[in-house]
This record gives C-alpha cells, sequence and structure tokens, in this order.
C-alpha cells in the first residue's frame, strides 16, 4: 500500500511566483488530526508548520486552545494563494477565532513572527514541492 508523506516541502513566493523561502508542512488530513492541529506542541522548527487541507473552500475558523506556540495563521484559496495572515495568534487562547476574509481551501500555521521575519504578505503563494 503507498501512503502520503506526513510532511511536504512548500515554496513560499511573492506575487509574481519568486521563492522567497522553502517550509516543511505537516500535513494534517484526517478529522482527528485536524482538530487537535498544532496544540500541545511546545516547539517548532524555524521553518516548520502544519498545513489543514480542506474538502472545498470555505469560511473555517481556527482557535488556539491548548496551543502553547505563538503561530501565524495563513488562509488560503484553492490557488495557493494567501488571502489573510493573522500574525503571532495568541497562545492558549480558546475564546478568540481566527477566519478568512473570503472562502479558503488551506489553512497553514508557522512559528509566530514567520510572516513579518520574511515579509510574507496577502496575494503571495505557498507552493508545494512536488518532485523532490
Amino acid at each position: 500500500m503507498i501512503t502520503a508523506p506526513t510532511h511536504r516541502k512548500a515554496i513560499i513566493t511573492d506575487h509574481d511566483r519568486h521563492p522567497i523561502t522553502e517550509v516543511i508542512l505537516e500535513r494534517a488530513v484526517t478529522w482527528k488530526q485536524q482538530q487537535i492541529g498544532l496544540m500541545h506542541r511546545t516547539q517548532l522548527g524555524e521553518n516548520e508548520g502544519m498545513v489543514f487541507i480542506a474538502e472545498w473552500e470555505d469560511y473555517y475558523e481556527v482557535w488556539m486552545k491548548d496551543t502553547p506556540l505563538s503561530l501565524d495563521i495563513i488562509f488560503l484559496d484553492r490557488m495557493a494563494q494567501i488571502i489573510t495572515i493573522h500574525h503571532s495568534a495568541m497562545p492558549n487562547n480558546a475564546e478568540l477565532r481566527y477566519n478568512p476574509v473570503k472562502p479558503a481551501k488551506f489553512i497553514i500555521e508557522l512559528n509566530g513572527g514567520f510572516c513579518k521575519k520574511y515579509k510574507i504578505d496577502v496575494g503571495y503563494y505557498i507552493l508545494p514541492v512536488i518532485d523532490e
């Protein structure tokens, strides 16, 4: 049986698809993986994070319950273009909710401050590396 890799390399590009940096994303595929996300994690590598892949585009909601790390929460459309960034979401907060400004297909969580460090903005792309 062939299984999908649990981690995938992705390239973050600007509007014109010029590469900015690479990240390694853990894939949250099952409903249970998506519900747990990065809860209880106490560290992430500098260029590591998690990607949540939805079946369809919608106004998905993210919270930081039991998540001790500050995270940048990035919503992307079906073309992998960034539509919303929530910078340095508040750790361990079960009350605040983070949503996209329009329907999203993908959600990526990276270390808080990552987007500002690399000057990543709305309209940029996060593209999976197909052949490694």
